[in-house]
C-alpha cells in the first residue's frame, strides 16, 4: 500500500479520521516531535525499523506493573542516581520518573539511547539517516519508500534510491530526534537529561545507584559474547549497593524481569518477577 507522508500534523490528524484515508497516510520521520496524541505517535513509530533490526516502539505503561516492584526494592531515604538504558522514544522513562517522584524520593535520572537521533536532507526529494548516516526512508514528492515498503514497485524503488544514495555525497544534513516531544521537553528544561553511553563500550565507573536495562540485553539482538560485555560495562557503572532492573516484555505481553544488587564487584539476585529475566545465567556467570 502507497503511503503518502506529510509534516503537518494537525492536517495528518484529520486525514486520519476519514476511514480510507486512515492508513494511507503517516507523518514524515523529522517530524514526529510534533506528535503529542500518543496513539498517532505510537502508529507512527511502528513503522520505524532500523537498520538494526530494532522498532523504535514503546508503549505507555508498559513497565507500571514492574515499576511497582522496583519501588519495593529500592531505598526511599537515599540520594539516587539513574540510568535507563536503550528508552527508545522515552515514554516509559518518565513514568518511571513520575513514579519515583510520587514517592519523594531523591533522585537524579538520566537516560541515553545509541539511536536516539536521525537526519535527513533535502526538500522535494528527501533522505532520511540514522545515526550511523545509513539511508532510511526516502520522501518523493510525499511518497514514501522505505525498508519496510511492502508492495514490489516499491521495494524495486528503494533499492535505487538507496544506490543512488551511496554514491551522491549530501549537503545541508538537518537533524531530528527519535525522542517524544515530552521528553525533550524535560531535556530541554533540565528535569533530565541524556548521556551518550553504548552499552557494549562505555568507560562509566561508579556512578549509577539504579541501572534500568529493558528490551535490550537479548539473545536476538545479540550474541552471548556481547550480553557478558555489555552486563560488565553496567556493573561497572554501578556503585556498591546499586540496584540492577533487566528483563524484557515477551510476546504474549508479559514482563519477565530481574532485580540484582551489586555487592563489591557481584550482583546479587534481589527478586525474580514473572520468573526472571532470561539471561540472568549469563549474570550469574560475572560472579
Amino acid at each position: 500500500m502507497v503511503q503518502i507522508a506529510i509534516a503537518n500534523y494537525d492536517l495528518l490528524r484529520l486525514l486520519r479520521k476519514i476511514p480510507f484515508l486512515q492508513n494511507r497516510f503517516i507523518a514524515k520521520i523529522y517530524a514526529l516531535n510534533q506528535i503529542k496524541d500518543p496513539k498517532y505517535y505510537n502508529d507512527f513509530l511502528s513503522g520505524i525499523k532500523l537498520n538494526n533490526s530494532i522498532y523504535k516502539t514503546t508503549e505507555p505503561a508498559r513497565f507500571e506493573d514492574v515499576n511497582s516492584v522496583l519501588l519495593r526494592i529500592i531505598s526511599p531515604s537515599e540520594k539516587h542516581y539513574v540510568h535507563d538504558i536503550a528508552v527508545s522514544n522515552g515514554v516509559v522513562s518518565i513514568e518511571l520518573f513520575q513514579a519515583l517522584k510520587a514517592r519523594n524520593i531523591d533522585f537524579q535520572f538520566a537516560v541515553s539511547d545509541k539511536f536516539s537521533k536521525g537526519y535527513y536532507t533535502g526538500r522535494f526529494l528527501q533522505t532520511v539517516y540514522e545515526s550511523d548516516m545509513k539511508p532510511r526512508n526516502f520522501y518523493c514528492i510525499g511518497i514514501c519508500l522505505s525498508a519496510n515498503s511492502t508492495t514490489a514497485i516499491e521495494q524495486k524503488l528503494y533499492r535505487i534510491m538507496v544506490k543512488r544514495e551511496n554514491r551522491i555525497r549530501k549537503k545541508k544534513i538537518k537533524e531530528f530526534s527519535f525522542y517524544h516531544a515530552d521528553v525533550l521537553k524535560m531535556l530541554g528544561n533540565g528535569t533530565i537529561h541524556e548521556i551518550k553511553y553504548d552499552v557494549l563500550d562505555s568507560s562509566i565507573e561508579n556512578k549509577f545507584t539504579f541501572v534500568r536495562a529493558m528490551n535490550i540485553l537479548n539473545r536476538n539482538y545479540f550474541s552471548e559474547d556481547q550480553i557478558v560485555q555489555a552486563l560488565l560495562c553496567i556493573k561497572k557503572s554501578m556503585k556498591n549497593n546499586a540496584v540492577f532492573q533487566i528483563g524484557r516484555t515477551h510476546p504474549d505481553g508479559v514482563n519477565r524481569v530481574s532485580f540484582f544488587r551489586k555487592m563489591q564487584d557481584t550482583l546479587s539476585l534481589i527478586e525474580d518477577y514473572n520468573d526472571g529475566s532470561e539471561i540472568k545465567d549469563l549474570i550469574q556467570r560475572l560472579n
